[in-house]
């Protein structure tokens, strides 16, 4: 009986320590309001995060260049920034390390553009030059990819004007004819063409190169290191995510308008760009040449070395 007694009281004194063993990993995520990001979108909706023991805060932000600073601040541990944001950040020592791509770009399915007004005469590449050009944020991806692909086309993208815009106003400016185009992501390309304020007149993701990566989840390199299984489940959450918004486009559209509150019609037409969340040296090899051929930084990145295994 008090070898019974002397074994209940050992279970009783460790159930709380494998209770809280057992308990969800908590963590903030943070992204911005775009189409890309809806397998996380998926992954909280659908519990998947969940069912992974990770204990997911969606926090979306109201413009990229905020993610990073949450990244370092601690109040977001896992973040979407794009390569335009994190790579300048690495490049200035800031000590970041990447978990996953977030997306890739899709020539077939392509997400931004520039949109003129319904009676623009833009056509070409060379049309652009002495423009007024909307980017949500100078040196953001859709500016770096837009100013290469005017180069790649025989333009010059030193003689645009482009001015910060946010994303939410960019109808606005367009509708007012502030600007002679303005450079824009999913969903608000179809907002805006559906609205019948503006016409595509660059499709240039068209051009992009298939795969290349447009953003990737970051973390701090210590967040990263003092949770490898975190990691680990948050990989394999995305990957089980993608699955689903491959196999059941309409549930995930259907998430996709609840969780950035679009009109069902809006988020059902917005394309999805899922290949793979496996992040490899090549996609950041091609964003270190391209920035610094842009002079938007200046060292070397090694990609492996900002690289989780």
């Amino acid at each position: 009986m008090r070898s019974l007694r002397g074994s209940l009281a050992a279970l009783l004194l460790a159930w709380p320590l494998a209770a809280r063993a057992a308990e969800p990993e908590k963590l903030v995520l943070g992204v911005t309001a775009v189409v890309e990001f809806t397998p996380a979108y998926v992954a909280v909706s659908r519990g998947i995060f969940a069912a992974h023991g990770l204990d997911v805060t969606l926090q979306i932000a109201p413009n990229s260049s905020t993610l990073v600073p949450g990244i370092l601040s601690g109040g977001v541990q896992i973040g979407g920034p794009p390569a335009a944001v994190f790579l300048p950040a690495i490049s200035q020592g800031l000590p970041l390390v990447c978990l996953a791509a977030a997306s890739v770009t899709d020539p077939a399915k392509p997400v931004g553009a520039v949109l003129g007004p319904m009676n623009s005469t833009i056509a070409t590449a060379k049309d652009l030059e002495g423009k007024r050009l909307a980017v949500s944020g100078i040196n953001s991806v859709m500016q770096i990819l837009l100013r290469d692909w005017m180069t790649g086309h025989g333009a010059d993208p030193a003689k645009s004007i482009f001015v910060e815009v946010p994303f939410s106003r960019m109808a606005d400016v367009l509708k007012a004819g502030s600007v002679d185009g303005v450079v824009v992501v999913e969903p608000f390309v179809t907002r805006i063409r559906e609205a019948g304020i503006g016409k595509i007149v660059a499709d240039y993701y068209r051009d992009v190169p298939e795969g290349t990566l447009s953003a990737a989840y970051c973390s701090t390199r210590v967040w990263a290191a003092a949770h490898p299984e975190a990691v680990a489940e948050f990989r394999a959450s995305l990957e089980e995510a993608g699955r689903f918004v491959i196999e059941n486009p309409d549930a995930a559209h259907a998430i996709l308008a609840q969780t950035l509150k679009l009109p069902p019609e809006v988020a059902a037409s917005l394309p999805f760009t899922i290949r793979s969340f496996r992040l490899t040296t090549a996609q950041v090899a091609w964003w270190v040449r391209v920035l610094r051929a842009q002079g938007v930084i200046d060292a070397d990145i090694d990609p492996a070395s900002m690289i989780v295994p």
